[in-house]
Parts: structure tokens; C-alpha cells; sequence
């Protein structure tokens, strides 16, 4: 995509600028387990992108939104 996140200088984002919340994964066997999912949307240079971690493993599922 061009740009990865150790481009940025963090060390200058506020607070107010990082959203983070934890949401429930879509589907049956989700709903059964708890599974949970991290969004994290972060305000920079004019662009939010968000980015899903699976909140159990780690691992990233998703990013999206405005990234240049």
C-alpha cells in the first residue's frame, strides 16, 4: 500500500486521535464462543484507517478505510 505503520512518527499522535474499541465477531458459532475483534482507527495526516485484530490471536484480519 506504499506506507507501513513504522513510517509514521507516533511519538506526535494524541490521545483524542486514537479510537479503539472491542466488537463482537459476526455469525453463530462467534456469538456461541465470545469471539471478539479490536478496531483501532487512528487519525492522521487527514486519513483515519482502521485495522481488526482478532482479539484471541493477534492476528490482523482487516484494514480499511481512507490510507494515503
Amino acid at each position: 500500500m506504499g506506507k507501513n505503520f513504522s513510517d509514521y512518527n507516533w511519538d506526535d499522535t494524541a490521545l483524542e486521535d486514537v479510537v479503539v474499541s472491542l466488537n463482537q465477531k459476526n455469525g453463530i458459532w462467534n456469538n456461541l464462543t465470545n469471539r471478539m475483534n479490536w478496531e483501532v482507527t487512528i487519525k492522521i495526516n487527514g486519513s483515519e484507517p482502521t485495522i481488526v485484530i482478532d482479539a484471541y490471536t493477534g492476528k490482523l484480519i482487516d484494514i480499511y478505510g481512507p490510507l494515503n
